[in-house]
């Protein structure tokens, strides 16, 4: 990345975090109506924060990362009050969406007459399941009712020139995958790499690559370069 798309990320950071945009979003999605301590601002800037800087076990992690960054004394209580708030779904999910929309920026490339270089976009799409706590089993249900009957899985698209995700869908467990695979006309000029097993409903040329320990990939061409 040079010093000319650096100055382009820290533009577009101090837009996506700014004190204006995310306070308006926390009022208009009904999230906060009395700005006080912990405004939107300031959470969704603690938890961005926190998330970036050490590892996740419980809320508590949130409610101290809060306070150290704002110098505050927020009690426990309180930080739960706001994060248990219906529209506090609604609050994380527009924010995370303006991140990664806005924060996207191409950062790798071929050289000109490379074969890749005739594509926009190489496009990654797989998702992940995440056993979670079982008293979440009628939510979030799992397939291994057995072992783990609460678990989620982690839709994600990445454009591996932008090194970054452009779509994140969190579902259950049990939800086909299928759905949440791009669609044919975003694909021209790109090239997709998915798991084999779910390719078949793009109608698009397939290429296999043989069989790995951790599975195969196939690529498809999703138009004309």
């Amino acid at each position: 990345m040079d010093h000319g798309q650096l100055s382009m990320v820290a533009e577009k950071f101090q837009w996506v975090f700014s004190e204006a945009l995310l306070n308006a979003c926390g009022t208009d999605v009904k999230f906060c109506r009395r700005q006080r301590v912990i405004t939107p601002f300031r959470l969704g800037l603690a938890l961005t924060a926190t998330c970036a800087s050490q590892r996740i076990e419980t809320l508590a992690d949130f409610h101290c990362g809060f306070n150290a960054l704002f110098g505050t004394t927020v009690t426990y209580k309180a930080f739960y009050n706001q994060v248990a708030k219906p529209h506090f779904a609604d609050f994380a999910r527009t924010m995370a969406a303006r991140l990664i929309s806005d924060m996207t920026l191409k950062v790798l490339g071929f050289e000109k007459g490379h074969a890749f270089g005739e594509f926009r976009h190489i496009i990654l799409q797989d998702g992940s399941s995440f056993a979670i706590h079982d008293g979440l089993r009628e939510v979030f249900p799992g397939r291994f009712k057995v072992v783990k009957p609460a678990a989620v899985e982690l839709h994600t698209t990445m454009d591996l020139l932008c090194d970054a995700p452009t779509i994140v869908v969190l579902t259950p467990d049990t939800t086909n995958e299928q759905a949440f695979l791009p669609e044919p006309a975003a694909l021209r000029a790109s090239v997709l790499l998915a798991d084999r097993g779910y390719l078949d409903r793009l109608g698009i040329p397939i290429l296999r690559w043989p069989s790995r320990p951790h599975g195969a990939r196939e690529k498809c061409m999703g138009g004309r370069a």
